[in-house]
């Protein structure tokens, strides 16, 4: 399976429960995101930093909005309040309650003055942002109002819920204005265009639409496996973003209802999406307690080639290497066999089987032809990888094989067990040409230094970021840092983990 992980930029940890709305500062410097964990969080997105943590809440924050001026942010809460924010000082400037069941949804209207909610019981109601008065009450949906938007130029109203419809309503009276007719689903997510001509509406359904505002008509529809949380457009109108309950975030091209990219950004639902001012990043919330970043403008990058995830292995995988050429890829076996692999495909090649115990360390000759892997049966076995035919078991070990080195041109090959003795071997006929317990002897024997002269690697693992030439490329989840061996080549990193899978990153 691909995951495409080349658009990562950061993932924000520190939430204690399901990340479910995120909302950037109108200078791209500041992120907001609220929690399940009844707190909102204030984030630096250069560093990643959290700088405020806001409690206040004592029920989930079920979304969350920015003023326009930068300065405010507005919380809606199970726990059937809003709460107006200081953005700089983390200080609860005002509580908003009027709701007699839980807030789902708020928004700002363009001009900063009025806060709007939805809440469980179908009420949308319209606040004083500077006195926290109640302005307007419109009951309109008959269940939970799951999102509220104002148009660009403030006089209208969007609202989508979980009775299947979806309104628009003018900000001054509260009347009706148009009821768009034709979305299947419920939990309707509803966003408004830059130009405020287009309404784009998701749901449960795995329907995402668009529509005309004047005409009320649908304008186009597209089918999107999964169902659909959250919609999001670009500042420039031209991208629509989606994210659905199987992590998926998707980027699609608002005029023709083509896919730009998908983007398999988290293991569970994606609750929200959101693009930065400059268009140029979107963030994700998710179930999974993150918030995570994405470069939108993927085809400018230098791409990650292959990502490649196998799990063959029904258990630990205590050794990894890289062939020096960056082709093969050799993973231990629980039943003590070894796997050749394609790096590039991840496919299985050959199949060596010969130990009678677990196999600790491998490593390929330099000229690519043999393999030689090191166990707990005592042994040290050679390898033509070209056929798998073993070409010579080393005995002479009286305990684990813990390393094995090959000399730079390949004609001996040195192994190291844990009671610290070191043997020497010709690799053309299997003789022992020298024990010894000295490491230097060892060392010089197989020409222990000129073995280790390998080109200096492009691509590293830093901070849990996959590195190539001194960029961060991939960033690795949790999940996938407790790896239990590892090997690089000049643009390959190659990851063994205790639950039997591989991953093989490459990197051009």
């Amino acid at each position: 399976m691909e995951w495409l992980w080349s658009a990562h930029l950061q993932t924000l940890e520190g939430h204690s429960g399901p990340t479910t709305s995120v909302a950037f500062s109108p200078d791209g410097q500041t992120l907001i995101s609220g929690s399940e964990d009844c707190s909102l969080k204030i984030w630096d997105t250069n560093t990643g930093q959290e700088r405020l943590s806001l409690g206040g809440h004592s029920r989930h924050v079920s979304s969350i909005a920015v003023s326009p001026d930068g300065q405010t942010v507005a919380s809606g809460s199970h726990d059937s309040t809003i709460k107006l924010w200081n953005v700089t000082t983390g200080e609860e400037k005002l509580t908003l309650s009027g709701h007699s069941s839980l807030v789902f949804s708020v928004a700002f209207a363009p001009d900063g003055q009025t806060v709007a909610s939805g809440s469980d019981e179908g009420a949308i109601k319209l606040w004083n942002s500077q006195t926290g008065e109640e302005q307007l009450n419109i009951n309109g949906h008959s269940s939970l109002v799951r999102s509220v938007t104002f148009s660009p130029d403030g006089q209208l109203l969007a609202s989508g819920s979980k009775d299947q419809t979806l309104k628009i309503w003018d900000v001054k009276t509260g009347g009706e204005k148009v009821f768009l007719q034709g979305h299947a689903g419920y939990d309707i997510s509803v966003a408004f265009s830059p130009d405020g001509q287009t309404l784009a509406s998701g749901s449960k359904k795995e329907i995402l639409k668009l529509w005309d505002i004047n005409s009320g008509k649908e304008r186009l529809g597209i089918i999107c496996p999964g169902g659909i949380y959250s919609v999001a457009f670009s500042p420039d109108g031209q991208k629509l973003a989606s994210c659905s309950w199987g992590g998926i975030i998707n980027l699609w091209d608002v005029n023709t209802g083509k896919e730009y990219v998908t983007i398999y950004g988290h293991y569970v639902t994606a609750t929200s999406v959101a693009f930065s001012p400059d268009g140029q990043t979107l963030a994700s919330t998710s179930t999974d307690c993150t918030v995570k970043l994405w470069d939108v403008d993927i085809k400018s990058q230098r791409p990650i080639e292959e990502h490649t995830f196998f799990k063959d292995h029904s258990g630990f995988v205590s050794s990894v290497s890289i062939s020096p050429d960056g082709q093969r890829v050799a993973s231990s076996m629980p039943d003590y066999s070894i796997k050749l692999s394609d790096t590039w495909t991840g496919q299985d090649q050959i199949l060596l089987m010969g130990h009678s115990g677990p196999v600790s360390s491998m490593t390929f000759s330099p000229d690519n032809q043999m393999l030689g892997s090191g166990s707990r049966d005592n042994t040290l076995k050679l390898w033509d990888i070209n056929t798998g035919q073993e070409k010579f078991t080393l005995t002479g070990h009286t305990s684990n094989v813990h390393s094995v080195t090959f000399s730079r041109d390949g004609q001996v090959v040195g192994s190291r067990s844990d009671n610290l003795v070191h043997k020497v071997w010709d690799t053309t006929t299997g003789e022992e040409l020298l024990s010894t317990e000295s490491y230097s002897d060892w060392a010089h024997a197989v020409g222990l230094s000129a073995a280790k002269e390998k080109p200096v690697c492009q691509v590293s693992i830093e901070n849990n970021w996959v590195v190539f030439k001194s960029e961060r490329l991939l960033w690795l989840p949790t999940e996938y840092r407790s790896y239990s061996d590892l090997a690089y080549s000049n643009n390959t990193v190659v990851l063994g983990y205790n639950n039997g899978r591989v991953l093989i990153v490459n990197c051009k």
